[in-house]
């Protein structure tokens, strides 16, 4: 995912335990792994439903839109967190989690390793540098705070 989401390797990754029993259970309650499949998701179902029947209608059924992924993507093993407006002014006005580590691109520039090194050792959040192995398509950590 590195090339994908994190600019070709110049950004970094956040990792978290969701298991921690410090996290408020609503962000928990909207975290879903995503579904891989070779079809896409017909979402006109819902919306008729919706449509039809607005007062028995399950707002939640729409999440299921949003956690369908071709299988192409399967590698990533990828999770969402959803929020879904349950009501005016409301969303999740929650206090996150702290991170368990940082994992830097292995192309991030300096000025931005810097930056969220001196972050991480405010937080006492471990840091990891990806590096690109040199005779293989892979990535490898290794820890550097």
């Amino acid at each position: 995912m590195w090339s994908h989401y994190t600019d070709n390797h110049k950004g970094f990754c956040l990792e978290y335990n969701f298991i921690n029993t410090d996290i408020h259970p609503t962000l928990t309650d909207f975290l879903f792994p995503i579904i891989y499949r070779e079809e896409m998701y017909d979402m006109s179902i819902d919306l008729a439903e919706r449509m039809w029947n607005a007062e028995n209608y399950n707002k939640y059924s729409m999440i299921h839109s949003l956690i369908v992924k071709s299988l192409e993507w399967a590698y990533e093993k990828e999770w969402r967190l959803i929020s879904i407006p349950l009501g005016k002014d409301s969303g999740f006005n929650l206090p996150f989690f702290k991170p368990e580590a940082i994992y830097l691109g292995s192309r991030m520039n300096d000025e931005d390793k810097d930056k969220l090194i001196d972050v991480a050792k405010k937080k006492q959040i471990k840091v990891f540098q990806m590096k690109m192995k040199t005779n293989q398509f892979r990535l490898i950590s290794e820890r550097i705070l």
